[in-house]
This record gives C-alpha cells, structure tokens and sequence, in this order.
C-alpha cells in the first residue's frame, strides 16, 4: 500500500461535469482536470461552483445557479450508496442517539453539523452529491493554504500534513524525491524543542531530535541552515502542495493555481509530478491555471488523462457570459511535434482573450503598442477587456500562418491573422491561410487575388511579354508582392485589393492595406534592419497616427467577432458577474 493512501482507498470520484452549454466533461478515476482560460474567464468561479455542486446542499446558491455548471455526476465505490455511507459515518464520526456527530466536514456557516440516519438515506438515494461528506472525500486549496503549510508547526499539531509526514517514511521520501526534482535541492526534517519545519541541504551525521532542548549544537545547527519557512512563495507553495498530496487520502482534489510564484521550469516540473502522483494513485485533480509551463508538464503525462477546459467569456456586454470548450489534449503533443512553434508562447494563446498572428517580431512589437493606444481611448463594449489580454505571436513568414492557426484552433484559441498584403502575390498560400481560419470563404479570397495578379499582368504586359513564361510567372509575382496596396495607381487594382480586404475580414485574416508595415511611414527608414524601423516608429510615435490606429480598430474588431464566434461554442444560458479571486487571482 502506497504511504499516503488510508484503508479506505475505494471512494467517490466524479464521473461527470454537465455544463450548461449542454455539453458534458466525462471524467476517468485518474483523470486530470485543467480550467484554463484568460483572466476574469471563470476559473476561480468553476471551481468555487464545483464545490457548491459536490456539497448539494445551500451552500453559494448564486454559485450554484449561475455560471458554467449545470450537474454533477458522481462515479459511486459501491451500489448500495446508503451502506457505503453509514460504513463511513461509522469509521469516521461519532455516534450519538440517532445522529452521527462529525468534528468535519463544517456547513457553510462554521458550525458543526449532525447527520441523522434520515439524512444518509436521502443522501444516497439521490447519489449527485456528497452533503455533509464532502469534506471527507474533495479538499480544495488555494496558494495562501498551501503556503501556510510550510510554517514551522507544534509536534502536537496532528492536523498538520507536516507533522503527519514525519510519520511515514515512504510519504517523506517520495516529498524528497519530488521535491528534488523541481527544484534540484535537498530537502530535510528540521525538527527542534517540540517543532518541525524543513531545510534546505545536506543532512548532516547528527540531527536534533524533537525532544532536544536548545542546546548549543541545536541552536548552531538552526542558525547555520536555510529552513523552507524562510524561502520564497513559490518554494513553500511546492511544500504544502506535495504535503498534502501525499499525507491526505482525498478522492478528490481542486487546486486553485497550483504554480503560483513558480519560475517557468518549476512550473513545468510542478505539472510533470502532479500529473505522475495523481496517476499512480488513481486520484482526480481539477486544477486552474494561467500558467503555459504547469500546462505543459502535465501533457508530458498519458493524454487520456488529462482533460483540458478552455474557459471563455463573450466580451460585447456589461455582464459576463462564461462559455467552456474542450481541449483536445493532443493538441500537445502537436505543439511540441513541431520544432518550429515549440518554443514559441502558443501554449499562451489558452491564457489569453486572442491570439493575433503576426509574421515577425518587429510586427508583434509595433502592433502591441499601436492596438494598446487605441485600446486606452475605446474602452466600450468588450473593448475594455482586450487591453493586456491579446497575445501576439510571430510566425517566421506568412507561410506559417495556416499551420500556426490550425495548432490554436485545436487549443480552442480565438485566433485573427494580421499580415502584409504581398500575401495576394502568392494566391494559393492566401487560400490555405484562409482555409485555416474559414473554409468557406477561401475560394473567394483565391478569386480575387488570381484577379489582381491577371490586372497586373494587363499593367505590365509589355514587359512581361519580353521574357520567358516560367521567368514571366516569377516577375509577375514580385511585382504584385511589390507594389499591391489600396493606394495603387490603377482603379481596378485598387477596387479589388479593397474587395479583398473586405472579404477577408470576416474570416479573421487583416492584411495592411497600404501595403506592409513600413508603408505607413517610409520616411523613417535609417537602414535594412526592419527591426529598427519598428523601435524608431515606436520612438516617434508613429502608432498614434490615423492610418495606423484605423487599422487597430479593424484588429480590435476582428477579435471580439473570434471571441464571440468561439464562445457562441460552448456558451452558457446565463450571465454572471466578474469571478470572485481565490487566493493569488483569478
């Protein structure tokens, strides 16, 4: 029997999460809940709602009747429920009369309460909640818990995970071990006059027991280590989380930001052991995150058994309306199939409102300062809520762009395209990048660029025609690549790059109509480097310009519509205000 699992390891679990969108989160023993989503999306709120569910009783019935969460189905140990029940209310609480008096769970008011047998009988018969067990079986934790964890606790403290540990040696190894591996540190006993916390280091050949007083070598020893009490957030997070993971025998675990203050490669480690543990242990783990490196150690496990919830929120109203979509979680191993995008923020994409596709760097850093500009001057609808929360992501060249959308489509990623219009020039590129965003209106888009390239042809046909057509096709192409743009000499041209634009928008792909990025100022140029066109418009102020800023707000816009198109999925049928913060955020 593994160290941190009681004799009574056969216990509920949850089989299932009905939403009401309709949809439905089936749930293994083993499996690994993720709610992801962007700040004020519901993570906290889905968590907060899930207890409300698992409890069943009065308990947060605005949670309970608003937001994500319609039902909760729970996977039983045994059929016959009302047996189950009493055996545990036996083992667990005191009878007296024809109550049972538990010292826990607590009802939402704080006092202790009273199972009478009526009570089990109703429980079991229903079968959807847990009532006055709940707490037997579901712990939920928050950072500042799990800090408060790591405090130097009274040897008398039989509550704390800390002083339970010390009790069971595998359990204190396998925290070692694991704590080792996050933070390439040792990790010891520090017990002193009655006391125990942790320290940091080797262990030397004579340790201070419990019972020892102050003496001299203990107070040396005391002065001269680093005790985890003393370390920072994340590292004391880490501690009470792996306590309680594995002194606490629970079903069910609900972990709100389990990588709080965790530097990237902690968190990604942090993910990789709690996706090990909870496996080997057949425990469920509903956890929120907005952290793309604890979301990447937990895919590095079985896919089968993580379940990853993108949470969503429909930004054109005062209100909050939640919606929820499922992740495939294969999408992960797509993410890192791919050498070209593994090191780039894609992960990031399902922490974020909307993920904009840009070519390259110096498009990413000009268009976040020129969309913020406007983003501070528009603030109505949804438009307030955008601010911070678009991730702009270079590609390495348009040609990227059809892979990089369908990899975020799979994340469940309101995804928008912002490119230069030289992409007219390549027209079967334009329509996969298309394609990847809207299917339905790729061909459209391949019309009118095949147009535009046969009224260049008419333009320059002099030319052309003096040299061969396999050297024609290429010619031809640089010159569309060249000097396409809305301000082009020829009407016709003109009216169809406008044509275009126009229906590309609906499928989320914005191309810069005057031509590429520096068109709207070439006057700034110093030298080849584009790079330094980007810092020297951003020096100048170069963003807050009409043009610039009316190209923003056809950016802005063609968010809010992906936002809208992919919550419109997994909407729910009722709004709810902002998420109330747990811990360190939302």
């Amino acid at each position: 029997m593994t160290p941190y699992m009681d004799s009574e390891q056969q216990k509920p679990t949850i089989k299932a999460i009905r939403l009401k969108s309709g949809d439905e989160i089936p749930l293994q023993k083993d499996s690994i809940l993720a709610i992801v989503g962007p700040n004020n999306s519901g993570k906290s709120h889905f968590l907060n709602q899930l207890r409300a569910h698992l409890y069943g009783e009065s308990l947060a019935i605005a949670d309970m009747n608003e937001g994500l969460i319609h039902s909760v189905e729970l996977r039983w140990p045994s059929d016959e429920r009302e047996k189950y029940l009493n055996g545990v209310a036996e083992r667990k609480f005191a009878r007296s009369g024809p109550y049972y008096d538990p010292e826990l769970p607590y009802d939402v008011y704080g006092s202790t309460a009273a199972l009478s047998d009526g009570y089990i009988k109703a429980l079991a018969e229903d079968g959807s909640r847990l009532g006055l067990f709940v707490d037997l079986f579901v712990r939920y934790d928050e950072p500042l818990s799990r800090i408060s964890e790591s405090e130097r606790q009274s040897m008398e403290n039989s509550s704390s995970a800390l002083v339970r540990l010390y009790e069971q040696n595998e359990a204190y190894r396998a925290v070692q071990d694991d704590f080792r591996f996050i933070f390439d540190e040792e990790i010891h006993f520090h017990p002193l006059q009655g006391r125990l916390n942790f320290f940091l280091g080797p262990q030397p050949e004579k340790m201070p027991l419990v019972t020892d007083a102050y003496s001299p070598e203990a107070i040396q020893f005391l002065s001269d280590v680093a005790t985890v009490d003393r370390q920072g957030l994340g590292m004391r997070n880490v501690v009470g989380l792996l306590l309680r993971l594995y002194t606490d025998s629970r079903s069910v675990i609900l972990v709100d930001e389990p990588e709080a203050f965790l530097h990237p490669p902690q968190a990604n480690r942090l993910g990789q052991v709690l996706h090990r543990v909870c496996s080997s242990q057949g425990r469920q783990v509903v956890c929120a995150s907005h952290d793309r490196n604890f979301l990447s150690g937990l895919g590095q496990g079985n896919p089968h058994q993580l379940v990853v919830q993108r949470l969503a929120v429909r930004t054109d109203r005062d209100s909050v309306e939640y919606a929820s979509l499922t992740v495939d979680s294969r999408a992960f191993d797509d993410v890192r199939g791919k050498s070209r995008i593994r090191y780039t923020p894609i992960l990031e994409s399902l922490f974020a409102s909307v993920a904009v596709l840009v070519e390259n760097e110096k498009d990413a850093l000009f268009f976040e300062s020129a969309v913020d500009h406007y983003l501070q001057s528009h603030t109505s609808g949804g438009r307030k809520r955008l601010r911070d929360s678009l991730l702009f992501i270079p590609t390495n060249g348009n040609s990227n762009f059809s892979s990089t959308a369908a990899l975020l489509h799979n994340l469940r990623s309101p995804t928008v395209i912002v490119g230069d219009l030289d992409l007219v020039s390549e027209p079967e590129r334009l329509k996969k990048t298309v394609s990847a965003m809207d299917a339905e209106r790729s061909a459209d888009a391949s019309r009118l660029a095949h147009k535009i390239a046969e009224r260049f042809r008419e333009i320059h046909s002099d030319e052309l025609g003096c040299v061969r057509k396999d050297q024609s096709e290429g010619k031809l192409k640089k010159k569309v690549a060249k000097h396409v743009s809305i301000n082009h000499g020829d009407d016709q041209v003109c009216m169809l790059v406008r044509d275009l634009l126009e229906a590309l928008k609906p499928a989320g792909v914005l191309l810069i109509p005057e031509g590429e990025l520096e068109d709207f100022n070439r006057d700034i140029i110093t030298s080849q480097d584009k790079n330094e066109w980007a810092r020297a418009a951003i020096d100048q102020e170069l963003y807050k310009e009409d043009a610039v800023q009316k190209f923003c707000s056809t950016i802005v816009e063609a968010s809010l519509n992906a936002i809208e198109a992919e919550a419109l999925k997994g909407t729910t049928d009722g709004t709810v205000t902002e998420e109330t913060p747990s811990g360190s955020g939302g």
